[in-house]
């Protein structure tokens, strides 16, 4: 299964009378869902390829069914499986390519 949503990234006046984002970047999301697993991309569409605006999440829902421990933050040692975070990236570029959903690419 495939989930797609891209964020409206609205404004709103902030304490100090200013224009603020009321969602940061990176808000727009990618995501295959598998049985036993979630595997999540969240992105900055102005720089959709650029890794510093690029978030993964990637959950065990057989052993972590709240989803409590994000296996694709590499900041997160204890959790963090590369291997399967390229393995799901794989399948989620496939999708993604299947249904024209890529980011940055004209369909």
């Amino acid at each position: 299964m495939l989930f797609t949503t891209d964020e409206t990234i609205g404004t709103r006046i902030s304490r100090k009378w200013q224009k603020e984002p009321v969602i940061k970047q990176p808000a727009h999301i990618r995501c295959i869902r598998e049985r036993d697993w979630k595997f999540a991309l969240y992105f900055d569409p102005d720089n959709p390829f650029d890794p510093d605006y690029r978030c993964y999440e990637l959950y065990d829902l057989a052993n972590d069914p709240h989803e409590l421990h994000n296996m694709g933050d590499p900041a997160n040692t204890e959790y963090y499986d590369r291997a399967k975070v390229l393995e799901m990236y794989g399948k989620l570029v496939e999708r993604m390519a299947e249904t024209h959903t890529t980011p940055g690419v004209a369909t």
